[in-house]
């Protein structure tokens, strides 16, 4: 019997679901029993269940807000006297590349201004658990004040990488734009016949790559500050077992899963890139 697979926007519903009821699971079992291993991770879990469910949001409201623009039609002005529309198709087309060059340029400073950031809170962390003045005066509290600003870092780091899916799909609108500009002229061209024209363009609306193509510089940026998040995210669930003193043996336990949680994370980021990149959101 031939089951059919469910979409995949309805599996990763449930399985954010499942998530939510299984953290509600840990948290109970966790601070109704002591449990410190089990706080940890479902504290952690928490976190990841609502920067989930954020996303989702963001993806429900995003949608239909971007679309790809259509060239219009000028086949009409190009039969009567009157303006030159090659003027304003250069224009346009000089526009298109332009921006095309300043989403590449942008990309490039988001992810240095993240790498920057990262690098002054994760100091500012370091810096903030190593002071003996700060453990005496604030006690219990510094490590949820230490974990706190490194889940706020991957908060910022998510609004980055919506950034980075954001850029992404300028460049293509740009691109797109292009290579609907290079459709009009090969439809109209005088001096050759359109399929001898259209040999000279590698790139045509048909065979522009998707914007969730892997393996691009976009792509590759997105998967850093991914990494990066995840692990941010699992220091600051490390600090939280600080604060509930955690026995040798349940370090070890409470990294373990705190590893599986940061894959998860990283999993989940990387999956929203292609998500919102592989519709009009």
């Amino acid at each position: 019997m031939h089951i059919k697979p469910l979409p995949v926007d309805r599996r990763r519903w449930i399985i954010e679901a499942l998530a939510l009821l299984g953290d509600v699971a840990l948290l109970v079992f966790g601070f109704t029993r002591g449990e410190g291993v089990f706080q940890v991770w479902g504290v952690a879990l928490a976190f990841l269940v609502v920067m989930a469910l954020i996303m989702e949001l963001v993806l429900r409201f995003s949608l239909g807000q971007v679309g790809r623009r259509a060239l219009p039609t000028l086949s009409d002005l190009a039969n009567r006297d009157g303006l030159d529309p090659a003027t304003l198709l250069t224009a346009e087309f000089g526009y298109a590349r332009i921006t095309a060059s300043e989403a590449m340029g942008d990309r490039h400073t988001v992810v240095n201004f993240y790498l920057l950031l990262t690098g002054v809170v994760v100091s500012a962390v370091v810096a903030l658990v190593g002071s003996e003045s700060l453990t005496v005066s604030l006690g219990r509290a510094l490590p949820f004040i230490a974990m706190a600003l490194l889940w706020a870092l991957c908060i910022v780091g998510w609004l980055y990488l919506l950034q980075i899916i954001r850029l992404r799909q300028a460049w293509r609108d740009s691109a797109h734009t292009m290579n609907k500009i290079k459709e009009f002229y090969i439809a109209r061209v005088a001096l050759f016949s359109p399929q001898e024209f259209s040999g000279a363009f590698r790139w045509r609306p048909e065979t522009l790559p998707p914007a969730n193509k892997l393996w691009t510089i976009h792509f590759f940026s997105a998967a850093l500050i991914a990494l990066l998040n995840s692990l941010v995210y699992m220091g600051g669930a490390l600090l939280f077992g600080l604060a509930v003193v955690l026995t040798p043996q349940q370090w070890v336990a409470a990294a373990v899963g705190l590893g599986v949680l940061g894959v998860a994370l990283f999993i989940l980021a990387m999956h929203m890139y292609r998500v919102f990149l592989s519709r009009d959101a």
